[in-house]
């Protein structure tokens, strides 16, 4: 068993995490305003994404790091990324149409994903951290649509570009 796979007794319900993790998301939001809380979030999520890369050593074309990722995040139950599709974008960057369904964030809050509240910057900055540091280039994740029907779906791109510095 790999240090990024959940042991099954690790395995519970997540209705009172959901419940303090909401508040807190709240809280952080009134106490410090919204583009703080957005700012940690992206942060927090950013550097647990690096962390789980730097596992993995090496550096990864995004095809391989995509999958990399998804296998990862289905084993800790945290989302599905789908890749829908994949196409060669402006000054030769690697687009991914993404679908992430069953997300944790998701989960945790209900219906107001439709909003993306400020949990889902967690998501997109373990997403940017996790990409970036397995292939070594700027990564963007973008969600342009949510839906919750017939369950809870986000649809967006991810796009990997050389870095610019």
């Amino acid at each position: 068993m790999g240090d990024d796979e959940i042991m099954e007794d690790e395995r519970y319900s997540r209705t009172g995490e959901a419940y303090i993790v909401r508040r807190l998301a709240r809280e952080m939001t009134n106490e410090l305003g919204e583009e703080k809380t957005l700012e940690i979030m992206y942060n927090a999520g950013r550097s647990l994404g690096e962390d789980f890369a730097a596992k993995k050593g090496g550096v990864y074309d995004p095809e391989e790091a995509l999958e990399i990722l998804r296998g990862h995040t289905i084993r800790s139950d945290s989302y599905a990324i789908n890749v829908v599709d994949v196409y060669l974008g402006k000054d030769e960057d690697y687009v991914a149409i993404i679908k992430i369904e069953n997300c944790v964030i998701q989960r945790i809050v209900g219906q107001e994903f439709k909003k993306r509240p400020p949990l889902c910057r967690f998501s997109r900055g373990y997403i940017e951290g996790a990409l970036s540091r397995l292939t070594g280039l700027d990564v963007k994740e973008r969600v342009f649509k949510s839906e919750d029907e017939p369950f809870p779906t986000c649809h967006g791109r991810i796009t990997f570009s050389k870095n610019s510095g």
